[in-house]
């Protein structure tokens, strides 16, 4: 969630959980969404089979099923500047905010975009190799992470394996990339990408509008036609 100025240190209860076992797996769907129950439903099913720890971040409780699994607690909110950092990996939903957050941390992100800007950032992270994406009609706990490794390093799929640790290999050199540009190279670099993002939104407008005077041309044609038979 959005750290503010200065990020609040995680809560005694939730750095107690961090700390009584592998590094867990945050879930959550954005700060103001209030309607991911199914998200969060097919969340705890995923950590319950795959035997991960899981960290659900919600604002409101009554998103998430009545009984979770023994190694998944829930959070109203949490600082991801403090918390990516010592966590597996993140599932959100495609926001800047979280995105930044896990790029900063350099932790692998499954991205479940909904709306807006979120699939363009989806595609974004896939493309620099640090996320894979899964759309919400494909996010079911039963299939989420077949052959991902688990805590123990156990998995059945080397291939999935070798993926995984290449996407959190490539995560943790962008993050070290990014801390070294300081602050200064930082805000450079989004108003570079911010520059790209508006000039490719362009370029697909004018696409767009010569597809549709395209279109326009043979409907002028059958209008007329129309006309001149009646």
């Amino acid at each position: 969630m959005y750290d503010g100025e200065q990020a609040a240190p995680l809560a005694p209860e939730l750095q107690a959980f961090i700390e009584a076992g592998p590094a867990p797996v945050v879930f959550t769907a954005g700060t103001a969404n209030t309607t991911s129950e199914r998200f969060y439903a097919e969340s705890a099913q995923a950590c319950q089979r795959l035997n991960l720890r899981g960290i659900l971040v919600a604002g409101q409780r009554s998103q998430l099923p009545g009984i979770l699994p023994p190694d998944v607690v829930h959070v109203s909110h949490a600082a991801f500047s403090q918390l990516f950092p010592r966590s597996a990996a993140v599932v959100h939903h495609g926001g800047i905010g979280t995105l930044s957050q896990a790029l900063r941390a350099g932790i692998p992100q499954l991205i479940r975009p909904m709306a807006y800007d979120q699939f363009d950032n989806a595609s974004r992270a896939c493309r620099l190799g640090v996320a894979k994406e899964l759309l919400p009609r494909s996010y079911r706990g039963g299939s989420i992470g077949r052959g991902a490794p688990r805590p123990d390093g156990q998995t059945g799929d080397a291939n999935r394996m070798r993926a995984v640790g290449r996407s959190h290999e490539r995560s943790r050199r962008l993050a070290q990339d990014l801390r070294g540009l300081g602050r200064g190279g930082q805000i450079v670099a989004c108003a570079c990408a911010e520059r790209q993002n508006a000039a490719k939104r362009a370029a697909v407008g004018h696409e767009l509008n010569a597809s549709l005077k395209n279109l326009f041309v043979p409907a002028r044609i059958i209008l007329r036609c129309v006309a001149q038979a009646c």
